[in-house]
């Protein structure tokens, strides 16, 4: 459950460079948009140098099965005042309602079924909401927001 006045999770994911393999983004809880940027630390807590360029992948790119097409997600090559560049960013979902109350869902944990198997349960995965990888021969990490 979130922290109340926060409807989310926030983590940081590091991610493998333009050679690597892509990296799955993961529902953690329920979640009704998703904003993806990258962060000045890794997620140990050490510094990271922003690339400024993200290539990632989603489910429902117009392909039959999905995660076929890459994006990419471009920074300010410029130099902000404090003379870092601007990270790139990545967000999908609305912050406005179109159905529901609350919004559509585009993620969520996985569901377990009463009575079925261990194995069975353990097959039921939570969405892959995106995968992603650093569009520079750099890795690089993540912070990613999942807003309930």
């Amino acid at each position: 459950m979130s922290a109340p006045g926060y409807a989310g999770s926030q983590y940081i994911v590091d991610i493998n460079a333009s050679t690597g393999a892509f990296i799955n983004i993961v529902a953690n809880s329920t979640v009704r948009r998703l904003f993806v940027a990258e962060s000045p630390l890794t997620s140990t807590g050490a510094a990271n140098t922003l690339v400024g360029l993200l290539q990632y992948k989603v489910p429902n790119d117009g392909t039959t099965n999905g995660f076929t097409t890459v994006f990419e997600a471009v920074g300010a090559n410029t130099l902000t005042n404090q003379g870092n560049p601007l990270p790139a960013e990545i967000i999908i979902g609305s912050d406005r309602s179109q159905h529901m109350p609350m919004g559509e869902i585009i993620g969520q944990l996985a569901q377990p079924i009463v009575g079925l198997p261990a194995a069975q349960q353990a097959a039921a995965a939570a969405t892959t909401m995106m995968q992603i990888r650093s569009g520079t021969a750099n890795g690089t990490s993540v912070t990613v927001i999942e807003y309930n």
